[in-house]
């Protein structure tokens, strides 16, 4: 599993993994900004999460410069999110509590609370559950 932040970030980002989250083998967390991880999440292996798309698309300036400022986003997961293996969220993106991210889906827009993703580009395929707003959750 790989940790890395943007080196042009105008605030150091932040990597922030919730209590009991669960991270498999060789997931990748590629910050621009921030991304932060609810409670009880479930990553499986082979994810990346991409806040930093790493070069500016401009031709000349790739070769040596690296993404803009602007272009870095944050990545936030609510708590009780299972992301499925081989799955890429690129941001700036919000994946809603209770959420499921089906395997190898390319994520690159918000995901409401309870409902199932999957596909490139991921859409939702089915609602899981009702999630109740956080005061009312336990554990």
């Amino acid at each position: 599993t790989t940790f890395s932040g943007a080196r042009n970030a105008p605030e150091l980002p932040v990597i922030a993994l919730g209590e009991e989250t669960y991270v498999g083998h060789r997931v990748v967390f590629r910050a621009g900004r921030d991304i932060r991880l609810g409670r009880n999440c479930f990553v499986a292996s082979y994810v990346t999460f991409s806040g930093d798309p790493g070069h500016p698309l401009d031709p000349v300036a790739r070769r040596s410069e690296a993404a803009p400022p602007e272009d870095l986003t944050s990545i936030t997961v609510g708590d009780d999110v299972w992301i499925g293996e081989g799955a890429l969220l690129m941001g700036p993106l919000t994946i809603g509590s209770g959420a499921v991210i089906g395997a190898r889906s390319v994520v690159t827009r918000d995901v409401p609370p309870g409902v199932v993703v999957t596909g490139i580009p991921a859409r939702v395929a089915k609602k899981v559950v009702d999630v109740p707003p956080p005061a009312a959750r336990t554990g």
